[in-house]
């Protein structure tokens, strides 16, 4: 076994060819303990929670370790523990949990947020703080779903989805975006990837669920890409574990 931290290696073949310079590679690898995900719901929806444990342990690696809670529980955990932390689909907020969500990541954390039905009930996204102003449905006087009409393929979390091509969204919460950046569109403009920077550490939002009710994404191939990236890129900037 490699010992804890970095440490560098080198594959090497005796070809005795004519082109001695390229027979040897150096390569890098860093030994680390997985990493803490905190993944917060109401206990109402478990596929969101079944579909994004499998989705994040199907690298095999075991880069994350998912511990679940209620929101009342995480109001007095610390936070600091997580790599980052998923706010999946809530109605509420314990008092002084939005606060110090925000602490948490302005010091270098990290945070998922998954708006769904239940999410209506809050004024505001948890954290970013702006405004939500209602869930968005595809109704059978028009359209039966939406689609993504526009991505950001060149960010890391959105680089491998092929643009979500034939995913289903049957209803959004719609967010007003005003220091957000969107990141992906629905084609009536609805938000549905958001990220915004707060202090040191980020934010993503996404507006429609991962308990395959408003939409089929668990069920195509882009979901797994979307959740491993989005765990890379949020986790590999997170606080530090103690």
């Amino acid at each position: 076994d490699a010992p804890y931290g970095f440490s560098r290696g080198e594959v090497r073949i005796d070809s005795a060819d004519a082109l001695p310079a390229d027979d040897s590679f150096p390569f890098a690898v860093e030994r680390t303990d997985p990493r803490k995900v905190l993944f917060i719901d109401d206990g109402r929806h478990p596929n969101a929670l079944l579909y994004f444990r499998a989705a994040l342990d199907s690298t095999g690696d075991s880069a994350f370790q998912l511990e679940t809670m209620r929101a009342e529980q995480a109001a007095a955990t610390q936070l600091s523990h997580y790599s980052f932390v998923v706010l999946n689909n809530l109605g509420s907020m314990p008092g002084g949990f939005d606060d110090a969500l925000r602490a948490y990541v302005r010091g270098g954390g990290s945070a998922l947020v998954v708006l769904g039905p239940a999410s209506v009930a809050m004024a505001k996204v948890p954290i970013t703080g702006e405004a939500i102003e209602a869930a968005t449905y595809a109704g059978r006087e028009g359209e039966r779903f939406y689609a993504v009409s526009e991505i950001d393929t060149g960010h890391p979390v959105l680089r491998n989805v092929e643009r979500f091509a034939g995913v289903k969204f049957y209803q959004a919460v719609r967010v007003t975006p005003a220091k957000s950046v969107v990141m992906a569109r629905l084609n009536d403009q609805t938000p549905l990837i958001l990220e915004q920077q707060f202090g040191e550490g980020k934010v993503l939002v996404m507006t429609s669920t991962f308990d395959k009710e408003m939409n089929d994404l668990p069920l195509h191939a882009a979901w797994v890409p979307f959740v491993v990236k989005s765990a890379d890129y949020l986790g590999g900037g997170g606080t530090e574990q103690e």
